[in-house]
């Protein structure tokens, strides 16, 4: 019987690849696959870029609030940087005012998926794999992708949005719901007054520019990053995405902004951006069956939820991993 045990984890955002990281440092007993739908990792930790233009299109930014994401960040040091935007309100009917922030807030550099990518590497990534099933028996999972089976496996994780989680690992119902959030992204011809914004009566809730977040001298020319508010992208799930895109303009024109290149937006649809409920637990977690699943769905809306879920799974499901021969640690 082989000492290894092997494990598969759907999702390459936080949740994914820092679970991913705290087994294999912890036991080198233990293989783990990490399988994501999407060309890189990051999940919503994303940067949509070209030669001259790039836009951070997902989150923003993250905080660092709890000592375990504190002390699994330093080795990773190198690749986020704090963001000290000039940050304001605007609101199309009234004059903006300036904001502050009272905490530390970072950003990945040079993208957004850069700590994702450190974090990951020498790990044993596939992408583009979108898994649709996950089939056998414990011990001898297997998982079918649109185009091939991988395994067997002895565990399989999930770090996907709760509604896909429950649709591959066949698991009861997550009492979790979801708010969507369409994303803009409008190159710009002219320096913006700031840097990032909190956007009142409108369509819209927040405003970046990417360029302004340190690590990000590469970029030429500057961009805007438009959030539109949870419940504006609720109520347009069904509408076209060009009728998103002309209304979210049309709200972003609102706001006296100069030398935005309308011609050149494009739009991105968030379906599970952030959980407006969540589970009672921090984690699933499956021992007769060895499935789990994890991710900010357990948790709350941020990155650090997200990490903070797969590590509090990290800790149930290292005590269920036997140790090798001779390993008395």
């Amino acid at each position: 019987m082989s000492s290894k045990t092997s494990i598969a984890i759907i999702g390459c955002g936080m949740a994914g690849v820092s679970l991913a990281r705290l087994l294999v440092d912890d036991r080198p007993s233990v293989t783990v696959t990490l399988f994501d739908k999407g060309r890189g990792l990051g999940g919503r930790m994303a940067t949509r870029y070209t030669e001259d233009l790039e836009f951070d299109h997902g989150a923003q930014f993250f905080t660092v609030r709890g000592q375990p994401f504190e002390q699994f960040l330093k080795p990773y040091r190198s690749s986020f940087k704090e963001w000290k935007p000039a940050i304001t309100t605007l609101s199309p009917n009234y004059k903006k005012y300036n904001r502050i922030w009272f905490e530390p807030h970072y950003v990945s550099a040079p993208r957004m998926n850069s700590l994702c990518k450190q974090i990951a590497q020498g790990l044993h990534v596939q992408l583009q794999q979108k898994i649709l099933d996950v089939s056998g028996r414990p011990g001898r999972w297997v998982l079918e992708s649109e185009h091939s089976l991988a395994g067997p496996f002895d565990w399989v994780i999930s770090t996907a949005p709760a509604p896909q989680t429950q649709d591959i690992l066949k698991v009861p119902e997550f009492n979790v719901t979801y708010d969507p959030t369409y994303a803009l992204m409008v190159p710009i011809a002219k320096k913006t007054s700031f840097d990032a914004a909190v956007v009142r009566d409108s369509p819209l809730s927040w405003l970046a520019v990417t360029a302004s977040k340190p690590g990000r001298g590469h970029v030429n020319q500057r961009s805007i990053v438009a959030h539109a508010s949870t419940a504006w992208s609720a109520k347009h799930l069904n509408t076209s995405a060009e009728e998103v895109k002309a209304e979210m303009l049309h709200a972003l024109n609102q706001l006296s902004l100069e030398g935005l290149q309308d011609e050149l937006a494009a739009l991105h649809l968030w379906r599970f951006a952030r959980p407006s409920t969540v589970t009672d637990d921090s984690y699933y977690l499956d021992t007769r069956k060895q499935l789990a699943a994890c991710g900010d769905w357990c948790r709350g809306t941020n990155v650090e939820d997200a990490f903070q879920s797969a590590y509090e799974l990290f800790l149930a499901i290292r005590t269920q991993i036997p140790k090798p021969a001779g390993n008395l640690s």
